[in-house]
């Protein structure tokens, strides 16, 4: 029921969007991303980037894209980790210079639980309009917060539209 609300909050802004050209890329497979993130964003790839240059890792899903054709939103489905591993997997998606700020703890809907981590980047702001980034890491056990079980984030720009909630 929770994953089902989390992808619900994910799509329903984008079609409600009154940007024809905002796109949703096709889904890559629900594997988990490999443990070692060091070869998957290179300049030109993951947020902020064009979606033509990018295709999905595996465990990258419902990439959401920009009127100019730039990821600004997506998916990350994650083997059970520390919230320190998955910021570190998250990261691998975003520009080089994106630095990550401090967890915050937010209660959603039907008592779900995530921590929001905002990040910066220069590059961003090149790219998008905007140097933040959010990335809302839940449990598979969406209204319990182990931050040792991290299985997904939902990674968006503010240009996405997508509302800062669990």
């Amino acid at each position: 029921m929770a994953r089902l609300l989390l992808i619900l909050l994910l799509l329903v802004p984008a079609a409600c969007t009154s940007s024809p050209a905002r796109t949703a890329a096709p889904a890559a497979s629900p594997q988990a991303p490999p443990a070692s993130t060091s070869a998957l964003s290179t300049p030109e790839s993951g947020l902020g980037a064009p979606a033509r240059g990018w295709p999905p890792p595996a465990g990258v899903s419902t990439v959401l894209t920009d009127p100019h054709g730039r990821v600004d939103a997506f998916i990350v489905t994650m083997t059970p980790r520390t919230l320190a591993e998955a910021i570190a997997l998250v990261s691998g998606y975003l520009p080089a210079d994106a630095t990550a700020g401090r967890p915050r703890p937010v209660e959603g809907i039907e008592a779900t639980r995530c921590l929001i981590v905002e990040f910066t980047s220069p590059t961003l702001g090149a790219r998008l309009g905007d140097t933040r980034a959010m990335a809302v890491f839940q449990t598979a056990a969406a209204v319990v917060m182990d931050t040792r079980k991290i299985t997904h984030a939902v990674v968006a720009s503010p240009v996405s539209g997508l509302p800062e909630a669990c």
